[in-house]
């Protein structure tokens, strides 16, 4: 299996006393990716390989030692539910096509999914969550409560797998954000808080990066001291 290849490749580049690694490789590389391949594709699946690889370092060597190439992808392979690789293709691709804001929030971001790393993309409603790749809506993410008030907290227990999806992401990036209350901000930055164990001087969304997007626009008018009617009149 391509797995068990994977594990012994290294082992006879560390004491087989190979010639040409590169070449070895090279004649071996179908099989050893074909795993990754049926998965991902033909051009990604040799990639996820020599990323693989790099467990070259147990025997204190390295792709760069043994002349093959580096792979920039730092992940648990096994675990993502998409094409890293493709991911990271697709925002070198569409980089140039942002103005300078959108470019800084990008490279802030640090292209997430690109790395191997985890992000969640969450929506203030169900329908918008059905647009995002892998999105749900946030009360579904945070077990955000329906009825809402300046103390509310997520139903939320801190040993489950849902817990641990949320302390292993990188970033949230949440849609139709103008649309969601205050109170369900504070919800959530209480359960952050709680589960990456930050106190109030060491991160202002408790511990977690969290990127908020929408058009306010589409939000209701405030207007003071106006009936609930006057509002969505005026909207």
């Amino acid at each position: 299996m391509p797995i068990y290849l994977r594990i012994l490749f290294p082992i006879i580049c560390g004491f087989g006393e190979v010639e040409n690694i590169p070449d070895l490789l090279n004649q071996h590389k179908q099989t050893l990716s074909k795993d990754f391949v049926n998965r991902y594709s033909e051009e990604t699946g040799p990639l996820y390989s020599l990323a693989e690889l790099n467990e070259l370092q147990s025997y204190g060597l390295n792709l760069r030692k043994v002349n093959l190439p580096s792979v920039d992808l730092h992940c648990d392979l096994f675990r993502l539910s998409y094409d890293a690789m493709e991911e990271q293709s697709k925002a070198n691709a569409n980089i140039e096509k942002l103005n300078s804001e959108q470019r800084y929030i990008v490279y802030k971001v640090h292209e997430i999914r690109g790395k191997g790393n985890h992000a969640i993309a969450v929506a203030s409603t169900g329908i918008a969550a059905t647009l995002l790749n892998g999105g749900r809506s946030a009360h579904s993410i945070f077990k955000i409560p329906l009825t809402l008030n300046a103390t509310s907290t997520c139903n939320f227990k801190p040993s489950t797998s849902e817990a641990k999806i949320l302390l292993d992401a990188k970033v949230v990036v949440w849609d139709e954000a103008p649309m969601t209350h205050v109170h369900a901000f504070s919800a959530v930055y209480r359960l952050l808080k709680d589960l990456t164990e930050c106190d109030d001087d060491e991160s202002d969304e408790g511990g977690k990066i969290i990127l908020l997007g929408g058009d306010f626009r589409q939000v209701l008018p405030g207007i003071l001291r106006g009936s609930r009617s006057l509002t969505f009149k005026l909207h």
